[in-house]
């Protein structure tokens, strides 16, 4: 809801910023909560972990934590080119990136009324997983269809549905009708080894998305966007 206010850029502290101290190490209920936060994290548009005299490094906390977090890093590394060109959209058109439905089917009283659910940009639909559990209730608007990130499967819009919701990921639907550029999977945003890109095409509506690139390391794209 914060991004009602016109303001786009928005985090949270991953893992909260005063931690249950040492036991967080140990601790499978923190774990799955930390967990969970990590993954919704991916699709905020500041993403990063921190904590207050702590050490908040994913190895910290066993192998099963470690993977699952660096599974969804390397996700979120790969969405760079849809997320910076979504970026470019808050910059040059006043767009912006976490968007509750209300944002985008106001004309949906079931979508509206969804408090967790928001859209990542014009075509990733996110459920937060805010609850120990393997499996999550999704709405997926009317307007539109949508397909299962994770799968592929094709779902009909205004329906609720009961999704796999598994340790290592969080439900994400795309809308018909997208265009979801993906790069490599890259340790610094800087290391720039987007050569080619997965270009993935989501049908049952027209599609266009505009991508954007620069230099990545200069002041150049002011003198031409």
């Amino acid at each position: 809801n914060y991004s009602l206010t016109g303001m786009p850029y928005w985090t949270t502290d991953i893992g909260g910023f005063f931690r249950p101290g040492s036991g967080q190490y140990t601790d499978t209920a923190y774990h799955d909560i930390l967990t969970r936060w990590f993954q919704w994290g991916a699709f905020c548009t500041i993403f990063r972990t921190h904590g207050y005299q702590t050490e908040t490094e994913p190895w910290k906390y066993g192998e099963i934590v470690e993977n699952n977090m660096r599974s969804m890093l390397n996700l979120r590394y790969r969405l760079m080119p849809y997320i910076y060109s979504e970026a470019w959209q808050v910059s040059k058109n006043n767009s912006t990136m976490m968007r509750p439905l209300v944002m985008d089917f106001s004309n949906d009283a079931t979508a509206v009324e969804q408090g967790y659910q928001y859209m990542f940009g014009k075509s990733l639909l996110i459920a937060p997983v805010t609850a120990p559990a393997t499996s999550w209730d999704v709405y997926l608007p009317k307007s539109a269809a949508w397909y299962d990130f994770w799968t592929g499967k094709k779902h009909s819009g205004g329906q609720m549905i009961r999704t796999a919701a598994p340790q290592d990921k969080i439900p994400v639907f795309v809308k018909a009708g997208s265009i979801i550029p993906m790069g490599k999977v890259m340790q610094y945003t800087a290391e720039k080894n987007n050569d080619t890109f997965e270009i993935r095409i989501y049908t049952g509506a027209d599609a266009v998305f505009d991508l954007y690139e620069d230099e990545a390391d200069n002041y150049n794209y002011e003198r031409v966007c």
